[in-house]
Parts: structure tokens; sequence; C-alpha cells
């Protein structure tokens, strides 16, 4: 008997988490992209949520044309081009195994419905039910992939803003609190591709699918056409540029880790372009242009490719056309996957080897856990990391690219 093993199969019959890679119809049309909107927001869309909020994660765009179930219909559909049909239901197979999996595929884990209901650091999670901030929100059902089960009593790790990871309420002394959980990455993720020749050598090559910690100096995209200087930031800042300092949901949340409340940076010099309509409420375009970049310096890298945002498969650039505006590179996969014990620069930003202690051997802290140390490094500088970022990670990197 043939096994289907999550994400490519559900674990509900409606799949409101399936995120996996089917894009063809039960029919067998091709799916569109979710983010072009070909027949506008269908009606069972919430009136009171934007489009984007439908989506695990809170975008469309990531979503590109797969098969999704952003309005909680019987199960996964996408739109195709017949503009009679409009839509039609995907056909994809129940797993063979269908208790919630205990893992992400995404890095924001949106689409998570596991069972785990304390924080990172051991903290038992509230139910979701009985908190003011989820009262406050309009339409709270489109906000979690398992809102059917959401009751007095429902207290899992969930990520319902668009947050960098699954999180949970809890108290702290007589004050509300949160932090995040700690949810892995479902095995194998990021990890799959052709390893290329024993040409493929780091820098040269990228270590991981995403490719976050390329350095190389690949400077053309896969079909030839010259990239742009980082520094010229020549659309204003990508939408996919990852902040949660002034998203209005995690402003919700009260205040912060330090007890105060958090002050936006200042405004980026150019006003952000949004090609793909994203809500203003989701990602900060007020974070500076730099912040986003391995080292926080664009000029550094140059017209070379790189993936400083949060969503795009593999490094990539801009191009002089602006009704294209960006293309990936073509950057093979390392023969060698494991990382080098190194930094190639001199604050290290590109770091993704193992190391997790200090120079005076204290073990590090894991970067989702908010003790013994409190901080907002992940709320502020997710996309500078040079990887991914689960609950186990807890390796030495420099995502705000002060000293080494």
């Amino acid at each position: 008997e043939q096994q289907h093993t999550y994400p490519e199969c559900l674990v509900t019959k409606k799949g409101r988490d399936y995120v996996g890679t089917v894009k063809n119809t039960e029919s067998g049309e091709k799916c569109l992209p979710w983010n072009d909107l070909p027949y506008g927001i269908p009606d069972d869309f919430s009136p009171t949520e934007t489009y984007q909020s439908h989506f695990p994660n809170r975008d469309a765009w990531s979503h590109n044309n797969f098969c999704r179930n952003p309005s909680g219909r019987e199960r996964p559909w996408c739109f195709v081009s017949d503009a009679f049909l409009r839509w039609e239901y995907c056909d994809i197979p129940m797993c063979t195994r269908t208790e919630p999996q205990e893992c992400k595929v995404t890095q924001q884990g949106g689409e998570y419905t596991g069972k785990k209901n304390v924080t990172h650091s051991g903290f038992p999670c509230l139910p979701w039910g009985n908190l003011q901030p989820i009262r406050d929100l309009k339409d709270p059902s489109v906000r979690f992939p398992d809102f059917d089960s959401l009751d007095e009593g429902f207290n899992f790790c969930r990520n319902p803003n668009g947050d960098a990871a699954p999180w949970c309420f809890y108290m702290e002394g007589v004050s509300l609190a949160w932090e995040y959980c700690d949810v892995r990455f479902c095995e194998g993720q990021g990890r799959s591709g052709k390893r290329e020749g024993e040409k493929a050598v780091y820098p040269e090559c990228r270590l991981s699918e995403k490719g976050k910690e390329y350095v190389g100096t690949k400077n053309e995209t896969e079909t030839g056409e010259p990239c742009l200087h980082w520094a010229t930031e020549p659309y204003g800042t990508p939408w996919d540029f990852f902040s949660c300092i002034r998203n209005a949901d995690c402003r919700r949340r009260g205040r912060n880790t330090w007890g105060r409340r958090t002050r936006p940076r200042r405004e980026s010099r150019r006003k952000a372009s949004e090609p793909y309509g994203t809500p203003w409420d989701f990602f900060n375009r007020g974070v500076e242009y730099a912040l986003h970049f391995l080292n926080l310096d664009p000029t550094v890298n140059k017209s070379y490719c790189r993936n400083p945002g949060l969503y795009r498969e593999r490094p990539w650039c801009f191009v002089s056309d602006p009704n294209i505006q960006w293309k990936y590179c073509d950057i093979p996969l390392c023969q060698d996957p494991n990382p080098p014990e190194c930094k190639l620069t001199r604050q290290g930003g590109e770091y993704v080897g193992k190391r997790n202690a200090t120079l005076s051997g204290f073990p590090c802290q894991h970067w989702l856990a908010s003790t013994p140390n409190k901080h907002l490094a992940i709320k502020k500088q997710l996309s500078a990391f040079p990887d991914e970022v689960d609950g186990s990670h807890n390796f030495c990197r420099n995502p705000d690219g002060i000293f080494h």
C-alpha cells in the first residue's frame, strides 16, 4: 500500500494546514498563482480580514499556485484559467498517519497543528479563546488552521499573527506574557535538491536549498540578465523582508519582552513598493532596508546574487526591467552540504556552522527562548539570519551585525 507522508498529503479532510506542492486540480487544470487574484476576492472570504490573512503565515505570494484551502471549503482548491469554472478542488490524498504533525514546514509555522502546549522555556500555554487579544480579532477563524477545534481548553502553540514562529501566551506572575515554542522543522526540510560536482565548493555554491548563507560572486540571473547593485534599492524595500516589530497584530500582545512599548526604527529612505498587495500591517516597511542583509550591509554585497528576504526559494537579484523587478539566480548546491566551521567576513554574518558555546565556554541560549535572557533578535532580525530557525537552533550567529 502506498504511503502518503506529510506535507504532501492531508492530515484533515479540509486541509487548512496543507502546504504541499500539488498545483493541478482533480480534472488536470493548472492552478493559477494565489496572489494574482484573477477573479477578485471570493465571496466566502471573511470581509473583516485581509485576503492575505486567510493563508498560513498571512501571505498569499509564498504559496505560489499550490492547492490550498484559505477559506475553509471542503478540501484544498485553487483558481483556474477557465473563467466559467474559476476554481476547482484538488485531488490530494489523506496522509497515512493522520495525527497532527509535531513539526513545521515553513519558518513561521503558520501551518502547525500539533499538540505542543508549553513555551520553549517550559511555561504552560494559556487557552487562546479566553484571551482578550484573540477576542479582539474580528474573525479569528481565518487565523487558526484548526479553528474548528478551538474550544475553551485549546492551548496549543500556534501562529495566528504571522510572527517568526509558533508561540503562545503564558502568565508571568500576574502579567500576561508570551514566548515562542520549541517546534522543530519536519525531517528533510530545506535539504532537498541535486548536489553538483566537485567544482561546487562554498562560497561559490549554496549549502541549503534557500541559500541564505550564499556569499559567492555570481552577478547574473539564471536567464543571463545582469544584477543591479543592492545598495541602489531600485524598487523600494521588498515585501518579504520580514520584521514583526511594527506588525499591528504583534503589538496586540501588549508589551515587548522587556516590559516597554516597542519603538519603531527609523523609516527606510524610500517608501516601499507593494507589488503583491501585501497588507501594510503584515511585514514591517519601517525597518531599514539594510537590516535584512547579512552583516546588515547591502553595499558589500554589490550586485551579487543573495537571498535576504524570507520567502524566496533561492538566491536572486534585482533586474533593470521594472515590470519584472527581480529574478532567481542559478547557484548550484554544494557537493559537501556540511557548513565550514569558519567565517568569510569579519563580522561573520554568513556563518552557519554548529558551534554553540561562547568564547568562555557558556552554552548558547536557544534563539527562540526568552530565558534566561529576554531578547527580540528573532523578531527584529529574522531576515538577517543566514539560516532558518526552529526550536533546536542555539548556534552562534550574528544577526545584528555587531562585532562577530
